[in-house]
């Protein structure tokens, strides 16, 4: 029985990240890369083999479940999931814009 909890996707756009085990190479890393872009929905992925984390920016309805079905159909094993719809991301600092504010 699998124990893992993968929220879904209710509402607009948002950022998934997953816990993969199992990429070992940056082939894993496009492997599982391509596998998510076949699903419809998935605008952007982003697998980084050192970490184990799969950060997957989808639209409107895509839900981690469906995600992580398909990494482990291609023989990986998904610990779990966060979901951070896009209007929660916090802003970098190179994401603010310009006001022309001068801090002397």
């Amino acid at each position: 029985m699998n124990n893992n909890v993968f929220p879904g996707n209710a509402a607009g756009p948002a950022l998934i990240t997953l816990q993969v085990e199992g990429m070992s190479c940056t082939g894993c890393e496009q492997r599982i890369g391509n596998t998510l872009r076949r699903v419809e929905g998935v605008r952007e992925t982003t697998a980084d083999h050192t970490t184990g984390r799969v950060r997957v920016h989808v639209g409107p309805g895509v839900e981690a479940g469906v995600l992580a079905a398909k990494i482990t159909a291609a023989g990986y094993t998904v610990k779990g999931s966060e979901t951070e719809s896009d209007a929660g991301m916090k802003a970098g600092p190179d994401d603010e814009p310009d006001r022309g504010q001068r801090n002397d």
